[in-house]
């Protein structure tokens, strides 16, 4: 004769098992999605703000430098138009001047930790990068027309050119 086997509590383990198991996936699931969420919209903010600054010209109003520093502005500006702090997002948006470094490196980038992290804040920070350049201004290619011609520009001072000085023509987007 066989012995019975006593299968008491069998169903509450494997719903504890099951239900614990489900709960992991459905959390994990819901990090990463959290997350990819608001890194893609931190990259979206990137690219804007570097298209803003590629795109911003004021014509005649400033000197290089100056109209460098108000694009840098109207890009800072478009970029507080995604409010990623609403999220949770901390970070630090870099504009990189045609200035400072050479021109693959123009553009914007933004080095920021996710809302919801397991490791250190440090060692969990991430960069997005939009590097578009930045078109030369208007002000930009008038000046360099004027040399060409031998006029000269700059602040106010009229630096004058030789006929026989050498003088190259490069596409540049003027």
């Amino acid at each position: 004769m066989k012995k019975k086997l006593n299968n008491k509590g069998q169903v509450t383990i494997e719903f504890i098992l099951v239900f614990s198991v489900s709960i992991f996936f459905v959390l994990s699931f819901t990090y990463y999605m959290i997350n990819f969420g608001i890194g893609y919209l931190a990259h979206y903010a990137t690219y804007a703000v570097s298209r803003a600054y590629l795109t911003s010209d004021h014509i005649g109003r400033y000197s290089t430098t100056g109209n460098l520093r108000v694009a840098a502005a109207d890009a800072v500006k478009e970029f507080k138009k995604y409010q990623l702090e609403s999220f949770g997002v901390k970070g630090e948006l870099k504009i990189n001047s045609p200035e400072d470094v050479i021109y693959e490196f123009v553009g914007a980038y933004y080095i920021f930790e996710p809302p919801f992290s397991f490791t250190d804040s440090e060692q969990n920070k991430y960069i997005s990068e939009s590097f578009l350049g930045k078109e030369p201004t208007i002000s930009d290619c008038e000046c360099r027309i004027q040399q060409i011609m031998g006029i000269g520009c700059g602040d106010g001072v009229n630096v004058s050119k030789n006929i026989s000085d050498d003088v190259t023509l490069f596409d540049n987007g003027c």
